[in-house]
């Protein structure tokens, strides 16, 4: 099977990375944006590249929207793997867990 598949950016995440030697980061319930990087615009913001570089440090970043609204840019080479939360799920699927019966 060669099928390519998107990820829905308006779902939510946990993200689990390797920012530091030997210990694992999760980024719970957070929200992909998208990608640092160059474009065109020369607005100077600090991700843009400057003429004649090829590369700069804070290209190529994972923008994350975390559970609290902040903001945070992750190395794409830290990213390990990442699941749907399981309230994304249900938001998107239709899929509400049974309600439970405390009267029983």
């Amino acid at each position: 099977m060669n099928r390519w598949l998107s990820v829905p950016l308006h779902k939510r995440y946990d993200l689990y990375g390797d920012l530091f030697p030997e210990t694992t980061t999760i980024y719970r319930n957070c929200r992909i944006l998208g990608l640092t990087g160059v474009n065109d615009d020369h607005s100077g913001m600090i991700s843009k590249s400057s003429a004649g570089r090829r590369h700069e440090w804070f290209d190529d970043m994972l923008v994350l929207e975390l559970s609290d609204g902040r903001l945070a840019y992750v190395p794409v080479s830290s990213v390990k793997h990442f699941e749907e939360t399981a309230e994304s799920m249900q938001a998107t699927s239709g899929y509400h867990s049974p309600p439970v019966d405390r009267f029983r």
